[in-house]
């Protein structure tokens, strides 16, 4: 009787996992970011006795693993009221503050000692995450990452853009500044970081419908 329980509950470990695994294909393949679209595409695609309760406690444990993330019911009316809540536009705003206050820096600082120092540090700082964290925003949207793995990301990617960003301004536009490279790698770090938001406004209106 024992031994026939511990084959049950490893059964239906087994089954959980499985169910898990799938869940994170239909999320990554088939962009299913919602509860109901989850079960629409489970429910076709391997079995139509998979219960919604089922499914919602797979993604909740998935959720606690930090793999997926829930997205949360209740986003109404357009894009500029779902940024203006304190958290949903929390990215987009900070992304604005900073930019503008480099842009502050570099352009009203004398670029004399100390201030040259200053005005390399917040710089620097500023073109080494800012841009690469916009990105990484856009590019995982939907997906929970570390902190060490995000910061790693981020850098890597600014250096990219700044790279790029460099050989635009220096044999295109024929205009490499300092001031020049700080705009440009700030409308760009502000527009990634719109269409990141705007990416999380449109998914959670999906959300709604299950809500």
């Amino acid at each position: 009787m024992e031994s026939d329980l511990v084959q049950s509950k490893s059964i239906d470990s087994d089954r959980s996992e499985l169910l898990q695994q799938r869940i994170l294909d239909s999320v990554a393949m088939h962009k299913c970011y919602s509860i109901k679209d989850l079960v629409i595409e489970l429910q076709h695609t391997y079995s139509k006795s998979l219960s919604i309760e089922e499914i919602q406690n797979a993604v909740k444990k998935l959720e606690s693993e930090k793999k997926i993330t829930l997205l949360g019911p209740g986003t109404k009316g357009h894009f500029f009221d779902y940024i203006m809540r304190s958290y949903n536009g929390l990215s987009l705003w900070l992304t604005t503050a900073a930019t503008c206050l480099i842009m502050a820096l570099v352009f009203l600082l004398p670029s004399i000692e100390p201030w040259s120092y200053m005005r390399m540090i917040t710089g620097a700082v500023f073109g080494l995450f800012i841009p690469g964290n916009a990105l990484v925003q856009l590019l995982f949207a939907h997906r929970n990452m570390e902190q060490t793995e995000q910061m790693v990301l981020s850098v890597g990617l600014s250096i990219a853009l700044i790279s790029i960003i460099g050989l635009m301004l220096k044999y295109i536009l024929l205009a490499l500044t300092v001031e020049s490279a700080v705009i440009s790698i700030g409308i760009l770090s502000i527009t990634l970081s719109a269409v990141a938001n705007y990416s999380h406004f449109l998914c959670a209106k999906r959300a709604d419908d299950y809500s």
